[in-house]
């Protein structure tokens, strides 16, 4: 990123930086899937039912708990509704549209591979789940840096859990994808 802010053209930087996360994004998968490393959290072979279910409704939890945790952060704690990360994300997808490639895709996926598979699912080797899933989402809600602690927190626990519940990583990479397509599609 210190690279990429250095070009004076956004178009270019934007290309370069959509570019660059779909590079990572394929080589973080082909790491995944090319050395068989299954941690405590996927000890068996998911169903196709399993997996859909499990997505769904991951997917429709996240949405509840961003409208849940919204309002408590609002009217209990007093916090802006105002997100300056999707806000900064949406402001750069409506000028370069490509760019939504890593607000969809991209970012969903790395995130779900560094913070529930190798951080919750590795240290759940460890430690217990739940401390585990509440260090893995603590850093999740950090990573964001945007203010809404909380409901970044709650989000990580839910995708923690159902990686947990489902045993697959897909269930959460699809739950999160879906997610920032709705967030999107009500923003843009």
């Amino acid at each position: 990123m210190p690279l990429l802010s250095r070009i004076s053209n956004p178009s270019i930087a934007f290309t370069t930086q959509t570019f660059f996360n779909i590079l990572s994004l394929g080589l973080f998968i082909l790491i995944n899937y090319k050395i068989a490393y299954q941690n405590s959290q996927e000890t068996s072979v998911i169903s196709f039912n399993r997996l859909f279910l499990g997505s769904i409704l991951a997917f429709v939890s996240l949405l509840i708990a961003q409208i849940i945790f919204k309002w408590i952060e609002i009217h209990l704690f007093h916090l802006s509704g105002f997100s300056e990360n999707t806000n900064l994300l949406l402001e750069i997808s409506r000028k370069y549209p490509f760019y939504i490639i890593g607000i969809i895709f991209t970012a969903p996926v790395l995130e779900e591979l560094v913070f529930r598979k190798v951080l919750f699912g590795n240290m759940s080797d460890f430690i217990s789940p739940n401390l585990a899933a509440a260090f893995s989402s603590l850093l999740f809600s950090f990573a964001h840096h945007d203010g809404h602690f909380i409901i970044y927190f709650v989000l990580g626990l839910i995708l923690c859990f159902t990686y947990h519940k489902t045993q697959s990583i897909l269930a959460p990479i699809f739950a999160h994808i879906g997610m920032n397509i709705v967030i999107l599609a009500f923003a843009l």
